[in-house]
């Protein structure tokens, strides 16, 4: 079995009403998304695990990693913050 990694996941406006009910009273109070994922596991991958975020070739949600632009194909790191951001959100 591979290790597992914690990231978190900040949203503005994409994935509130789509969440997990157990994490939609976090989210609400303002508590941040955090999920486990397999070690190694990039960013197309975790959309594809977690299908709750959407399609971010079918959504335009632009992928930020720790304040820089990703690529679908970046490996995702224990700790590392994505911020999504659909075009609508960001102004």
């Amino acid at each position: 079995m591979n290790a597992s990694i914690k990231v978190t996941i900040r949203s503005y406006d994409i994935i509130t009403a789509t969440l997990p009910e157990d994490m939609r009273l976090d989210r609400k109070l303002g508590k941040p998304i955090v999920v486990e994922l397999e070690s190694g596991t990039n960013v197309e991958a975790m959309f594809e695990e977690l299908p709750w975020l959407g399609n971010p070739l079918e959504d335009t949600i632009l992928i930020f990693v720790n304040g820089q632009q990703a690529a679908l194909n970046d490996e995702l790191r224990s700790g590392d913050v994505l911020d999504l951001i659909t075009p609508a959100a960001g102004g």
